[in-house]
């Protein structure tokens, strides 16, 4: 990160992820076919690798700028990715209606190069006055608590994947119009949006990151158990079940991916890493990966399991996973827990046999200046 620059990195990543978007803009003019599928794809990469640089140079500016605030600023920005994923298919279908296919990539595709050419003109230089040497990726990846935090953001990633291209023919399937379906999809993302901020700010104030990241795992693990529903529950045909589930998986999600963040920066320097912005980077990097990684394995997995297995039972296998997050992680909490008590009894027992000694050397003292006196 400090070679090439957070600057550089994020401005880069948004003027790629803008060209893009506006590109895929152009895909009505491409002939049909297998032309039009490699196009797609290959728009899709250079998308992924814009989106990826300007998310792990952001992350890394908040933590290197606001150290002492990571999860609230952390929140603020999910705060608005949540209103872009809320406003995004509203305002995306009014740009069809108005424009065709080409006007919802090319407005959000220009504003994002314009945010890429302001943020050129108005940040400052991100430089890291302290300079690390030779990172270990496998001090960091030998870490447990890395990979707690790092499961509780796939697991979340991974569920959002599988709804965004399951859910919406599951919901149909019920006979809802298509401004419903649309309707269910926003209602996690608006109370994603209102909880996040102030989910961040209690972090930074009062910790309690790994209880935030079990409750979350909980939540949202039984709100997947009812979104199939699960064919053991007998809640088939119940609409309302799936859409409070559906909202409340916003609670549940919020509570996975606000924590982490500053929680895994946080084990690390604990395990003696220096608090630098290569530091950072390499957090950033790595959360960023466990997004995308369950952003990929969700829709992808979840299409072979729902073909084979149908959306009842891909769902509940979701739920599973997030249970099985649930049991690694309240474990890891007692584990550390126990081993936080341990240290500070261990404190005390050293603290209380150094006032006995002074005690004894005072003691001592005591007696030869009397023996002095006496003599």
């Amino acid at each position: 990160m400090s070679k090439i620059g957070a600057k550089f990195l994020f401005v880069t990543g948004l003027t790629v992820t803008g060209v893009a978007a506006i590109l895929m803009g152009f895909l009505e003019y491409c002939p049909p076919g297998r032309a039009f599928i490699i196009t797609c794809f290959a728009i899709r990469i250079v998308d992924a690798v814009g989106v990826s640089a300007f998310m792990t140079a952001c992350f890394t500016i908040i933590a290197s700028e606001f150290p002492e605030a990571i999860s609230t600023m952390f929140g603020a920005c999910e705060t608005f990715n949540g209103l872009g994923y809320t406003l995004g298919p509203p305002i995306g279908g009014f740009l069809f209606q108005l424009g065709g296919f080409k006007l919802p990539f090319f407005v959000p595709g220009g504003l994002v190069c314009c945010c890429g050419l302001a943020s050129w003109l108005l940040f400052p230089s991100f430089e890291d006055s302290e300079r690390t040497g030779d990172l270990s990726y496998g001090k960091y990846f030998s870490i447990p608590g890395v990979w707690i935090t790092l499961m509780s953001v796939f697991a979340a990633t991974l569920g959002l994947g599988f709804l965004d291209a399951m859910y919406g023919p599951h919901l149909e399937g019920f006979g809802i119009s298509p401004s419903a379906v649309g309707a269910v999809f926003l209602l996690p993302s608006l109370l994603y949006f209102i909880c996040a901020p102030f989910l961040g700010s209690f972090i930074d104030r009062r910790g309690h990151a790994l209880e935030f990241m079990v409750f979350g795992a909980i939540v949202s693990g039984v709100c997947y158990l009812f979104m199939g529903p699960a064919p053991f529950l007998g809640l088939t045909g119940k609409l309302y079940v799936l859409i409070i589930a559906n909202v409340l998986l916003g609670l549940g999600t919020c509570a996975q991916l606000i924590p982490p963040f500053g929680k895994n920066l946080e084990v690390i320097i604990n395990a003696g890493f220096e608090d630098t912005f290569d530091t950072h980077g390499m957090v950033s990097g790595a959360l960023s990966s466990a997004t995308a990684l369950g952003a990929f394995v969700g829709p992808s997995a979840g299409g072979f399991a729902v073909e084979y297995f149908g959306f009842s039972w891909a769902v509940t296998g979701i739920s599973a996973v997030q249970l099985l997050v649930t049991i690694v992680t309240l474990s890891f909490f007692i584990f550390e827990q126990r081993r936080t008590r341990r240290a500070i009894a261990v404190f005390y027992e050293d603290d209380d046999e150094d006032e006995d000694e002074d005690e004894a050397r005072s003691l001592l003292v005591t007696q030869d200046l009397h023996t002095f006196g006496s003599a």
